[in-house]
């Protein structure tokens, strides 16, 4: 379903037109029912393999860099769709890209000042202020040498020819979602059996995407006759 078939189901079930619920009431509203649903997915397949994304960035020398400046003190922020890592590596040469250690600043024996040096060989990262900071510094710049996989925010939802991110055989519960939001503020619309398929759909949504990437591991034992 797109957006214009969602909110034609919506206006039908709130006995409502383009004047009464508008486009734009529509958009904002299923803006905020796709983050919703993003977060209920990724709550039940564990935060994982949802909407992935990944990207590249240049590992950069500190050298005249200043507060403030990407990468100054090993420091870069995370891209502006960033919801969840799943995997950060990093290359210091034209070598191949090293999967990055997570480490605690408290578990640092040195300082976490580049001018100090910070004692790491192999890459090291972890989280602070929304970014990431890498260790050990690198001495030179590196174009690519950050590859980053995430968990990728939904692109907002501007017209009405976009599609929501959910699987498409559960699209029938944005309708009633929205037929919800606009009860809120026209409670004679309500309708309780609403909720009661909401809550059968939510169920078939958690059911599927629990199992999506769900394998079914067999031991195959070989049999031995020690006769």
């Amino acid at each position: 379903m797109d957006i214009t078939a969602i909110a034609a189901k919506a206006r039908r079930i709130t006995k409502t037109d383009t004047n009464t619920y508008s486009d734009a009431n529509i958009l904002a509203d299923l803006n905020m029912l796709e983050a919703e649903m993003l977060s209920f997915i990724l709550k039940i397949q564990g935060y994982r393999e949802v909407g992935g994304n990944e990207v590249y960035t240049d590992l950069v020398s500190t050298t005249g860099l200043v507060n403030g400046d990407n990468g100054y003190n090993g420091e870069y922020s995370f891209p502006d769709d960033f919801l969840k890592l799943k995997r950060l590596e990093v290359k210091f040469s034209g070598v191949d890209s090293l999967p990055t250690t997570l480490y605690d600043s408290s578990d640092n024996t040195h300082s976490e000042y580049e001018q100090a040096g910070d004692g790491f060989v192999t890459p090291h990262v972890r989280f602070d202020r929304g970014s990431y900071i890498i260790r050990p510094l690198p001495t030179a710049n590196v174009s690519s040498g950050i590859h980053i996989w995430y968990e990728q925010r939904q692109a907002a939802l501007t017209l009405l020819s976009q599609t929501p991110i959910l699987e498409k055989s559960f699209h029938r519960i944005y309708p009633l979602l929205l037929a919800k939001e606009y009860a809120q503020e026209n409670p004679d619309k309500y309708n309780q059996l609403w909720d009661v398929e909401i809550d059968k759909l939510k169920r078939a949504i958690a059911n599927h995407y629990r199992t999506k990437f769900k394998f079914k591991k067999e031991i195959t034992v070989e049999k031995v006759s020690f006769k």
